[in-house]
This record gives structure tokens, C-alpha cells and sequence, in this order.
């Protein structure tokens, strides 16, 4: 698989941080090899394929599906309920969503809903019409569809019974029994659709129907627990039906004026010729959340969920990133490798060059650890773990350093010395009363505290540490509190009194 190249701005970013911090960075959001930076709620594709949107808590993402790059981001209110999201254009000034009682165009409230809602609510009857331009909701005690484009009612329908419209919401599919359904043509200017297809089927599929409307082909089609029935309702009779696996679908369309149904599961999509009756399925690891959304033109499907992105075209499965890495929580940089730290506990090594995962270990506990890399080892310092290390080479892990049990639930900070001998970690007393400067030997593993630094009432507000470019020697500069004054300070590694 030909993996695409990484934007320059990761790698940039990456080394910018690098040259510019001596330690760590901690709580960078997202992934630093081109996630989406945020929890995915969900993905729509621009018409054509080329771009989708993809909303993150707090922000709209316009992400390039062919170079799988990020190319665009606008913040969202982080408590904004999104429903019905459609794409008419480029994003973000294409979308066309609803969030509570308004209609949004692009990322600015449009104008209310012309609904009076019961209960005070609004209640999208079918998942699948969520999806679509039309939205099926409940207008006082009348199930309506209304345009999500301008938000007006155009269609009355029966209540307490189940239905289903095509994406231009011209046809209604209405459920009358599990055997039953009736097709309706929804005719401009009037309320009431008009009946045009009466559809039956036998009564050995097991399960509840969920139907699928393709308007331009006049063709239905009946999910069942482990069957599909499709056909047009003008030739009902010559319907077919086929095996499908018994999955729960999370995202069915048809696709190519028709010619195919495209069915979505997590890790699984299936396409159905819907003349020959053939399947053909695709794989891909996937994990347990995940949004879908089809191209109807050229069924393309895109997937996203924490790991990243994926463009499924036919059975190639292209993937920006191939891991399910977490939220990044601490960074370290080489001109090679990028280490990142997730907050479940786990280290991650990439390549800078193609964001491909070299490594990955899992630390004892789930708790947020620093991560620094010296003496060609990957160093991870946490409360309860101690000191862990691992061989940046062949990532063989070397032996762990017992620390001094502390109550303080902050990792410690980590800072080697120039020649990668040695690392020092500042590590806080419960409270902050304190907090000790330990010196780790990275060849035998042996750890000692070297230096003690009193917090406690508020005599140091500041402290910088450093060594000498000889790497004999720790330095500090320690700024008082109360009295505003820097002390300036150095001891010996080897051991002695402060100078």
C-alpha cells in the first residue's frame, strides 16, 4: 500500500518544540502524525468525494481525502449539538446542519426551525433521513419532512408508523406490517403524498426491515437480520434477494446511479451489484466507535474514529494513520523518531519521515508518564512506575529504576545531561512541600537524589535546572517568592557541597 507523504508542518512542528524546550512537552492534544485533533462525532464528504468534513468536539475539520491531510479548521462551540449534517459544497461554508432550534449555514446560525415541536424537543424519526437534506420530525402532533436547507415542512405524515424517504425526499417508503410496505410520491405544493407502489415480501425474513430508498432508479431496498431484498417498485416482481452478513449496519446508501448498495459496519464494508445480486467485501481494523459517510457518485466511503481516517475506494483501504494511538500527553523529538506518550499508559515510537509506528510498549500502570530520549534509549518516568527504558534500536527493554513512593499525581519532569550519561528528574513531595532533584545513571540504572529543594511556604516560586556543557555538574537558579530574589546555584555530580 502507498502510503501518502506527511504534511512538512508535522515534522516542523515537531522539531520546533524539540529545539525550543529542554523538557517535555505535556498535554498536546490530538496526535502529532495527522488525526483528527479531537473526538470524532461525526464525517460528511463534500459532493464528489475529494474533501470531507469531519466534526471534532469544538471544531469542523476540512480534511484532503486524497492526500488524507488536514487542510482546514474552524472552532465550534465545544456544547454544540450537531444533527442532520449535510454537505452542499466546500466546507465549512457548504454545511447545513441543526443544532437545538436553529438551522446553521456554514459555522453561522441561519434562522429557527418553523416546527412547534411536542414536548419541547425534536424527534428524527429515522436514522437514515439524519443523514440526508430531508429530516423527519414531529411538528406539534403531525410527523413531518422538512428541508434541512430551509427548515420548512413540506410533507405530512401518518403517525405511529414507520418511514423512510430518498434524499431529495420526492418518494416515502411506509412500513404497513413486517410483509407490507407502500411507496409514495411526495408532489410539490401539496401536503399529502400520493400512493404509487404497494410492496409485499415473504415472511421468512427474520428481524425488522430497514429500508433504503434510491429516488432516481425507483429502487427499494429491504435490510432484514441476515437478508436484502431489492427491487424496483415498478417491477417489484422480478425483486432479488440476497445473503448478508448479520451485522449491525451502521450507514447503507446506493451508490453509482444505483448500480450498487454500499453497506457500512465497523471494520467491514460491503458492496452489493444490485443487478447481478453479487457482494463483494472489503476489512480493515477498526475500533469499537467509528462514523461512516458514502459518496453516492463514485462510492467512496470514508471512515473515521480515534485512530484516524480511512478512505475505502473499491478494496483498497488507504489509511492516514495505521495505529490506534490515544491522546498524546508528552512528547520527545530525535531528528529520526517521535515519541509520544498516550494517556492510557502507553509509548509510542514513529518515524518523522512517514508517521510509520516503529514501536510501541505498554507501561505497568494506565498513569500519565514524561518521556525523554538519551543514550539511545527511550526513558518513561511516572509516580508509580518508576524509571522505564527501552532500546530506541531494536526496543528491547532494559532494567527499571525503582523511585521513592510519592502521593503527587504530576509525572516528573526529565532532563538529560549533554552527553546522554545521566538524567535528572524533579519530582514533587505531596502537598509540594518539596521536591527532590534525582540523578538516574542510564548504563547501570542506579538513581540517587542529589539535591533537595524546599517549596514549602512559598519560598521558591520559580526553579530552572541546567548542566554544564562537561555534563559535571548541576546547576539550578531558584527565584524567592516573598523576597524576589534569584539564587544562583551548582553541585557536583559526582557528589559535594553547593557552590
Amino acid at each position: 500500500m502507498t502510503r501518502a507523504p506527511v504534511d512538512p508542518r508535522t515534522a516542523a512542528r515537531a522539531e520546533a518544540l524539540r529545539s525550543a524546550c529542554a523538557l517535555p512537552i505535556a498535554a498536546v492534544h490530538g496526535s502529532l502524525v495527522g488525526r483528527p485533533a479531537g473526538v470524532v462525532r461525526d464525517v460528511v464528504m463534500e459532493p464528489g468525494g475529494r474533501h470531507a468534513a469531519v466534526w471534532v468536539v469544538g471544531a469542523i475539520e476540512r480534511w484532503d481525502l486524497d492526500a488524507l491531510e488536514c487542510v482546514g479548521r474552524w472552532p465550534l462551540p465545544r456544547k454544540l449539538d450537531l444533527y442532520g449534517a449535510v454537505c452542499f459544497g466546500e466546507a465549512p461554508a457548504g454545511l447545513r446542519f441543526i443544532s437545538g432550534w436553529e438551522r446553521w449555514r456554514g459555522l453561522e446560525p441561519a434562522a429557527e426551525l418553523s416546527v412547534v415541536a411536542s414536548n419541547g424537543d425534536l424527534h428524527f424519526l429515522s436514522t437514515d433521513a439524519a443523514r440526508h437534506p430531508v429530516l423527519s420530525m414531529i411538528d406539534g402532533e403531525t410527523p413531518v419532512l422538512v428541508r434541512i436547507d430551509d427548515g420548512v415542512p413540506f410533507c405530512d405524515l401518518p403517525k405511529d408508523v414507520r418511514h423512510w424517504c430518498d434524499a431529495d425526499g420526492r418518494w416515502v417508503v411506509m412500513e404497513r406490517s413486517r410483509t407490507a410496505f407502500e411507496v409514495f410520491e411526495v408532489v410539490a405544493g401539496d401536503r399529502t403524498p400520493r400512493l404509487v407502489a404497494a410492496l409485499s415480501v415473504a415472511s421468512g425474513h427474520t428481524g425488522e426491515a430497514r429500508v433504503v430508498v434510491d429516488g432516481p432508479g425507483r429502487r427499494v431496498a429491504l435490510l432484514f437480520e441476515s437478508t436484502v431484498v431489492i427491487g424496483a417498485w415498478t417491477r417489484w416482481v422480478s425483486a432479488r434477494t440476497a445473503p448478508l452478513p448479520g451485522l449491525a449496519w451502521g450507514h447503507v446508501a446506493f451508490c453509482c446511479d444505483g448500480r450498487a448498495l454500499i453497506l457500512c459496519a465497523q471494520g467491514l464494508v460491503v458492496r452489493l451489484d444490485t443487478r447481478k445480486g453479487r457482494t463483494r467485501e472489503t476489512r480493515f481494523d477498526a475500533g469499537n466507535r467509528g462514523c461512516f459517510d458514502i459518496d453516492a457518485a463514485t462510492g467512496r466511503v470514508l471512515h473515521a474514529d480515534a485512530a484516524g481516517l480511512r478512505v475505502i475506494d473499491g478494496d483498497l483501504v488507504r489509511a492516514r494513520v495505521e495505529d490506534q494511538g490515544t491522546l498524546v500527553r508528552a512528547m520527545a523529538a530525535t531528528s529520526e523518531a517521535l515519541v509520544t506518550s498516550g494517556s492510557d499508559g502507553s509509548i509510542w515510537v514513529r518515524d518523522r519521515t512517514t508517521g510509520a509506528v516503529r514501536a510501541r510498549w505498554q507501561c505497568p500502570t494506565r498513569e500519565l508518564h514524561s518521556v525523554v530520549v538519551a543514550s539511545g534509549q527511550v526513558v518513561a518516568a511516572g509516580v508509580a512506575d518508576g524509571v522505564l527504558r527501552w532500546s530506541l534500536r531494536t526496543g528491547e527493554p532494559c532494567p527499571r529504576t525503582a523511585l521513592r513512593k510519592t502521593s503527587e499525581y504530576a509525572p516528573p519532569r526529565l532532563l538529560p545531561t549533554p552527553d546522554g550519561r545521566h538524567l535528572a528528574l524533579v519530582r514533587c513531595d505531596a502537598g509540594r512541600d518539596g521536591a527532590d532533584v534525582v540523578l538516574v545513571d542510564l548504563v547501570t540504572g542506579r538513581a540517587r537524589v542529589i539535591e533537595r529543594i524546599d517549596l514549602n511556604h512559598g519560598r521558591t516560586g520559580a526553579l530552572c535546572l541546567g548542566f554544564d556543557a562537561d555534563a559535571t555538574r548541576l546547576r539550578g537558579a531558584t527565584l524567592a517568592d516573598y523576597t524576589r530574589r534569584i539564587e544562583l546555584w551548582s553541585r557536583p555530580l559526582a557528589g559535594g557541597p553547593r557552590a
